[in-house]
């Protein structure tokens, strides 16, 4: 639920639409309060309450929450590779690099850096490889972005196919765990003009 709005299903649209399951980031419009809805990596049910006509949505199935895990994973891989050592081989030692860099991706959007620890990540041949680095918030907004900017196409895509521009909508809702970093709230407020809800 997100403060008592429902956005239904949008009317056949001749097979164009999002598929939630895949983390995919989309834009509804939608009539009454004219609200745009940004939603990066969220599920249906994160959205739910008043009900609302859905004139226009979009989306890219191929774009969320993972891609924005991937850019940190990458980047947590090259500081590791300073080692001289590839954990890309170990399916265990990735493992823990993406879940270390899941975490790192959301401690950066409270914090404006954030230190990992990876003890014991994998057997070198040298002995036991320890990862101990940080990452900062601007390393993470510089690698993702482009794909920032590719969450806000979709919704410059959503407000033409409603024939609509940025200055006839009232109100921006966003909805999803990736909407909580600070680069994607403040490139949402700088396209629509506004603060979002």
């Amino acid at each position: 639920a997100y403060r008592g709005w429902t956005f239904p299903e949008a009317p056949d649209t001749g097979g164009i639409g999002f598929d939630a399951d895949l983390g995919a980031i989309w834009a509804t419009l939608c009539e009454a309060t004219r609200a745009a809805l940004s939603k990066v990596g969220a599920k249906p049910e994160d959205v739910a309450g008043e009900m609302r006509q859905v004139i226009s949505t979009t989306g890219d199935s191929y774009l969320g929450g993972e891609d924005f895990d991937d850019r940190v994973m990458e980047l947590l891989l090259a500081k590791i590779d300073l080692l001289g050592v590839d954990v890309r081989g170990s399916p265990l030692a990735i493992s823990r690099v993406r879940q270390a860099a899941s975490r790192a991706k959301c401690d950066l959007s409270e914090t404006t850096s954030t230190e990992i620890a990876l003890p014991f990540l994998m057997q070198g041949p040298a002995g036991p490889v320890h990862f101990e680095g940080h990452l900062s918030r601007d390393e993470l907004e510089s690698a993702t972005g482009d794909l920032v900017t590719r969450s806000l196409s979709i919704c410059e895509k959503a407000l033409k196919l409603a024939g609509m521009s940025t200055r006839h909508v009232d109100e921006v809702l966003l909805v999803g765990g990736q909407t909580r970093s600070l680069a994607v709230q403040r490139a949402v407020a700088e396209f629509f003009d506004r603060a979002p809800c």
